[in-house]
């Protein structure tokens, strides 16, 4: 039958970086794709053995599509393993054209997964699932507002660039003047606020039999100016406060299978529901360092191959985000002696992996500019999108 095929798409950084090292030193035919330019992540990784470089994602459907017969025997599909939302939207969008050549992380309905990926539509399903959604609403300007404040902004149909990823406004006069950073034809989602006490995240999969197996929970205490959480404490087992059973009718309810992670905020022994990424994202890769290797799993289930590793954290470890987490050093939110302790007592990075240092390597020697930059984009970075929205539409 040959060795079993395996497609990782995605862009050239830490997410894709945790797949590649989740799979590596197997007998499996792997070719990295990615898409984007590239940034000497995951491409760094000595785990490679060949890598496609495209553009967008149509000209890396065509190659795959060229590259990958369809089969009539699943076990000679090769297994599609997607590492962003514009990914495992181009997957929904082209489910015919890959359904037959690739297991493919996908709800039942490929239609399903596009309408789930709009937020408001998402908390509607998870709130009939019986999650704890914080109150929300559809937004466009001009339109008046029916959540309570503070509020919490996210673009989530877009055209252009997106002016910010999210923002907290505390009063309808904050609102009022941060509206003229608003696109009139971009769609918002408008949610309650949950002034929290740390973030949570559960990392999962849900395989083909319809079995939800959660590795375990991750709180997120600190965060980091590219967007994700860059300090917090992995562990094995998942609190009930979270509700894994509401989460699982989630999932049956979409008819999702694959890689996931959810997101929640914590606040009074309430854990409230954020949004479900249906894919793999960098909370997998990090769980994989404690212990856990859920994309083995997917695609052992898949293949109808043994699986011979863990399918839940066997130890709790602190994870941390060892080239951006620094910011927080900056801008006061903890001492560099803190800092410094954190990153002697952490077990589960981003990049760092003594056997695979090359990637970590390449992020320490940018980090020193990179930081500045990504600390002015974040502030400077609703005027910026304003100003060329305008030049665009002269």
């Amino acid at each position: 039958m040959g060795k079993p095929k395996i497609v990782i798409w995605g862009a050239d950084n830490y997410n894709t970086l945790g797949l590649v090292r989740s799979l590596a030193n197997t007998d499996f035919d792997i070719v990295l794709l990615i898409t984007g330019s590239k940034q000497g992540v995951a491409t760094a990784s000595k785990y490679n053995n060949s890598i496609v470089y495209t553009h967008n994602t149509d000209e890396a459907v065509d190659f795959l599509i060229k590259k990958y017969n369809a089969q009539t025997d699943s076990r000679l599909k090769a297994v599609l393993l997607p590492g962003s939302d514009t990914i495992s939207l181009a997957v929904a969008n082209n489910w015919e054209k890959l359904k037959d050549r690739f297991h493919l992380m996908i709800t039942q309905n490929p239609e399903t997964l596009i309408k789930v990926t709009d937020k408001n539509v998402m908390g509607d399903l998870a709130s009939k699932a019986g999650l704890l959604v914080p109150q929300s609403q559809l937004y466009r300007v001009g339109d008046n507002i029916s959540v309570s404040f503070p509020i919490i902004l996210k673009p989530v149909q877009y055209e252009g660039r997106k002016e910010f990823k999210t923002k907290v406004l505390r009063s309808y006069e904050e609102f009022d003047r941060f509206l003229k950073y608003m696109n009139p034809t971009n769609l918002y989602q408008v949610q309650q606020y949950i002034d929290k006490d740390y973030d949570v995240v559960i990392y999962g999969c849900r395989l083909l039999s319809g079995e939800v197996v959660l590795a375990g929970h991750h709180t997120l205490e600190r965060w980091s100016d590219d967007g994700g959480g860059s300090y917090g404490h992995l562990s094995p087992d998942v609190p009930e406060y979270l509700n894994p059973d509401a989460l699982g009718k989630f999932f049956e309810d979409i008819g999702y299978t694959g890689l996931f992670s959810a997101e929640y905020g914590y606040k009074d022994g309430k854990a409230y529901f954020y949004e479900v990424n249906l894919r793999n994202d960098g909370f997998c890769h990090l769980s994989y360092q404690a212990g856990a290797n859920l994309p083995m799993l997917w695609v052992c289930s898949c293949l109808d191959l043994p699986f011979e590793g863990s399918r839940k954290m066997t130890k709790s470890v602190v994870g941390i985000n060892e080239i951006y987490d620094v910011i927080n050093v900056w801008r006061s939110h903890i001492s560099w002696k803190k800092y410094k302790s954190d990153l002697r007592e952490a077990g589960a990075f981003h990049f760092y992996d003594p056997k695979d240092p090359q990637p970590y390597k390449n992020m320490h020697k940018r980090m020193w500019w990179e930081i500045p930059m990504r600390a002015a984009l974040k502030t400077f970075r609703p005027h910026i999108v304003r100003i060329m929205n305008k030049m665009r539409n002269k």
